[in-house]
């Protein structure tokens, strides 16, 4: 259903950026950072810095959305996020940010990894039918939230990942594979990725406006 309603409105007009799954290690209670800040709290062996950026837009107009809250997190380079690693700080690769009037973004993150997902059960039978791996690729979750527009929930995926073609919960769309480029300049990141995020706007009833 997700899919079909994102062909629908990207037929009508600009593409609105695609949605993929929540996943099961959001939180509500991720702190509200300063644009620009790290959300790592705990060191990670073998991490890679990236700088993360870009800016939100309306999906009909292409005009930047202002004080959008973009809340993003990820799993550390063991793979488990915060909430399962007791090693790791409280709210750790996690965090909130709201856009300016230029309706930018920007954070430093490290570089996402490939995890295991839990592969007993009925879930880990239906993936040797599918043979596929139990294995997510490496990304970072994105929720985008602004009143007056679709709330986006997605993901950005490693284009040097492992997984990106058999994917165990089948979430990777083409437009979510993102580079992970040199970043010069800035001695906190040697890698650098730029995304812009298209929210569509919602009419009067709270439905897709026509873009």
């Amino acid at each position: 259903m997700d899919q079909i309603a994102h062909e629908k409105v990207s037929k009508a007009g600009d593409a609105v950026t695609q949605s993929a799954i929540m996943g099961p290690f959001f939180q509500k209670d991720h702190p509200v950072r300063e644009m620009g800040t790290s959300i790592q709290e705990t060191a990670a062996d073998g991490a890679e810095t990236a700088f993360i950026y870009g800016k939100v837009l309306d999906a009909r107009t292409g005009k930047p959305i202002a004080h959008a809250v973009i809340d993003v997190w990820l799993a550390s380079t063991n793979g488990l996020y915060e909430q399962q690693d007791e090693n790791q700080a409280a709210h750790n690769l996690c965090g909130k940010f709201v856009t300016g009037e230029d309706g930018e973004y920007s954070f430093y993150a490290i570089r996402p990894t490939p995890y295991p997902i839990p592969s007993l059960g009925p879930a880990g039978k239906l993936l040797q039918l599918m043979d596929k791996p139990a294995f997510r690729p490496a990304h970072i979750h994105f929720m985008v939230l602004k009143e007056g527009y679709q709330p986006i929930t997605t993901q950005l995926y490693d284009a040097e990942s492992k997984y990106l073609e058999n994917d165990a919960v089948c979430a990777v769309h083409d437009s979510l594979v993102v580079n992970f480029a040199e970043h010069t300049g800035d001695s906190r990141a040697k890698l650098e990725v730029k995304y812009d995020i298209r929210m569509a706007p919602v009419d009067s009833n709270g439905g897709m406006a026509q873009l």
